[in-house]
């Protein structure tokens, strides 16, 4: 009874030993190998970059065994090969389905890894980039012939990621129409490959798959793609166009990043996005279709772009990222159709608006010099019309207000700009280097002027603060080397120290007068404006849609003398301007109710005494007056009805 416990026992110990899990060596063919078993498989090297497969000084060409420990090797562990810097060749059994993170890494004299099985290769699960020889080897062999044309076998339905990274020899692949995906990394590296047919399964092209593949020259996305990831064809420099088919919504970042040979490409009106660096040093893109669909271009998206000369930004995008056009010194003309959606763009910076370097805007075909904010907008948003020195005149209506940072930065040939009643704040180098400016009005509801706010502004000579700001930004009027008095409200609290002006500019504290604006029944805006004693008006608005009785405007009056923009202030308090207006001219008839009358009307002037009436003749009646509605008329009586009359 005791022996056959015994034995029972040791039977028992025979049949978990092999499921067991531990670590052993093994000398096959004179190299000492490390590996690991686990479930009755092996993994060759101890799973850390401490524990290499094979002793690090191990050089030359080397076979990885196909069963060590009497168990299949299924597996090469991570950092399995690390630093084996004199490993030349490199044999992989057909037992093997995964190769952990970095198990090549830094095996750098690499080059040629030998395979028999391409199913079992396109099946193997790799860790990372530098899991598969490749890398470094750069040439695949299969049972010994040089792997130049790949067939993928009909039993493969997932190219697996990195599966054929860095294999430069490679020239064309046919995918079998069962393949449903095509991994990250998967023909990374393919500098060789030419051709290649994605099949009508594939949904998404992965992170990497092309990247790097310079012989490529085009492509064929089918429309079962609904997606293009990160850096998918970054670095295909030999793709001269593609054709992006309506089924993709998505393209990632860096997706055709550095494609240098690339001219055009169409972007489908499925797409709502254009990632980061999508198109960064796509150089020789000359033309890109933008659709109206897209809401958001990404940073750097289009920088370094050199060979792009005109762009049409679709009235759907909202916000453009850091520097999407920087570097694209070519382009001369930015298209758009709508000035208030332009004014609602979010730029992140100075060269995400290709304004930057085109210096022209086209709306609608035509060049804009005259610029025509529409009512309603009420944000002129950052770096919105940034060196656009083409324009010569901005218009901003009472709904705006703010005008935010770098907005009119650079408009050089910009001679004047009222800012309207409803600004309150105006942003940060708003009209910095606007070199032509040569005034500026800035009405009562600006409270703050940013940092940079003018700097070399050299055509401005004065300028006047408005009564209610309280703030003014450094540098606020650096480099304005035309710039001779500085006029600012006797309650400003401020410093002038930081405002970046010379000791030679007068700076003056003044007490602001309101003066009204009757323009006596017509329309005029603003209604009232800042002025301070013993100095000019200044700019003075134009009324409009005159009152009944008159045409055109003749001038702004106080106490009956005319007053221009170059009048000088006399009033020590608020006061009125009147409007004078061209009255007009009417004829009067005379009825002389059966008698005679010489003559028979006469001119008169709106809103002025009729003048000499005739007096009519009928016999046997004696004269009393004229009339007019019943009322009596005689030559003192004042013209008040807007038309020819009896």
């Amino acid at each position: 009874m005791k022996n056959l416990f015994i034995e029972c026992l040791f039977s028992l110990v025979a049949l978990i030993l092999p499921l067991s899990s531990f670590a052993d060596t093994q000398v096959v063919d004179g190299i000492e190998w490390t590996y690991t078993v686990s479930d009755g498989k092996a993994s060759v090297g101890g799973g850390s970059s401490s524990s290499p497969a094979v002793p690090q000084s191990t050089a030359g060409a080397i076979a990885i065994p196909s069963t060590l420990g009497g168990c299949s090797v299924t597996s090469i562990g991570q950092y399995a090969f690390y630093d084996c810097s004199g490993l030349t060749s490199i044999t992989i059994p057909d037992s093997v389905t995964s190769i952990g993170f970095d198990a090549f890494l830094n095996c750098s004299s690499l080059k040629a890894v030998y395979i028999s099985d391409l199913v079992a290769w396109c099946n193997i699960s790799f860790g990372s980039g530098q899991a598969t020889p490749c890398y470094w080897a750069r040439h695949l062999f299969l049972n010994g012939e040089e792997v130049t044309e790949v067939i993928v076998p009909n039993e493969v339905t997932l190219i697996r990621s990195h599966v054929f990274q860095g294999c430069t020899n490679i020239t064309s692949i046919v995918v079998h129409d069962g393949v449903t995906s095509i991994g990250d990394y998967a023909f990374c590296g393919c500098s060789g490959l030419t051709s290649i047919t994605i099949p009508d399964r594939v949904t998404k092209i992965r992170n990497y798959a092309f990247s790097g593949c310079s012989g490529l020259t085009s492509i064929t996305i089918p429309d079962s793609v609904t997606r293009i990831e990160y850096s998918a064809f970054s670095g295909c420099s030999g793709l001269t166009s593609i054709t992006i088919p309506e089924s993709v919504t998505s393209i990632g970042n860096n997706a055709f990043l550095a494609c240098s040979g690339l001219t055009s490409i169409t972007i489908p009106d499925s797409v709502t996005s254009i990632g980061n660096d999508t198109f960064y040093n796509c150089s020789r893109l000359t033309s890109i279709t933008i659709p109206d669909s897209v809401t958001s271009i990404g940073n750097s998206a289009f920088r370094g772009c050199s060979g792009l000369t005109s762009i049409a930004i679709p009235d759907s995008v909202t916000s453009i990222g850091n520097d999407a056009f920087s570097g694209c010194y070519g382009v001369t003309e930015v298209h758009i159709s709508d000035v208030a959606a332009w004014c609602g763009i979010s730029f992140g910076s100075s060269d995400s608006n290709p304004c930057y370097y085109a210096h022209r805007l086209i709306l609608d075909g035509e060049e804009v010099t005259s610029l025509v904010i529409p009512d309603g907008v009420t944000s002129i948003g950052n770096y919105a019309f940034d060196s656009c020195s083409g324009l010569t005149s901005i218009t901003i209506p009472d709904s705006v207000t703010s005008i935010e940072d770098y907005a009119f930065c650079g408009c050089s040939g910009l001679a004047s700009v009222t800012i309207p009643d409803g600004v309150t704040s105006i942003g940060n180098s708003a009209f910095r280097f606007c070199s032509g400016l040569t005034s500026i009005t800035i009405l009562d509801s600006v409270t703050s002027i940013g940092n940079n706010t003018f700097e070399n502004c050299s055509g401005l000579t004065s300028i006047m603060i408005p009564n209610n700001v309280t703030n003014i930004g450094r540098s606020a009027f650096s480099g304005c080397s035309g710039l001779e008095q500085l006029l600012l409200p006797a309650h400003y609290a401020g410093s002038v120290d930081n405002l970046g002006i010379s000791s030679s500019i007068v700076v003056r504290y003044v007490k602001y007068q309101t003066i009204t604006l009757d323009a006596r029944g017509g329309a005029v805006e603003p209604s009232q404006i800042s002025g301070t004693f013993e100095n000019e008006y200044g700019e003075l608005p134009i009324p409009v849609n005159s009152p009944t009785g008159y045409s055109s405007f003749v001038a702004w009056t106080f106490n009956g003398d005319a007053i221009d923009s170059s009048t000088i202030i006399h009033s020590l308090t608020n006061h009125t301007l009147v409007a004078t207006w061209t009255p007009n001219e009417y004829t009067v008839s005379f009825d002389a109710t059966g008698g005679t009358v010489d003559p028979a009307s006469k001119g008169t002037t709106f809103d002025a005494a009729y003048g000499a009436l005739p007096t009519p003749v009928r016999d046997p009646y004696v004269f009393v007056d004229w009339r007019l509605n019943g009322a009596a008329v005689d030559a003192e009586t004042v013209v008040t009805t807007p038309s020819n009359h009896v």
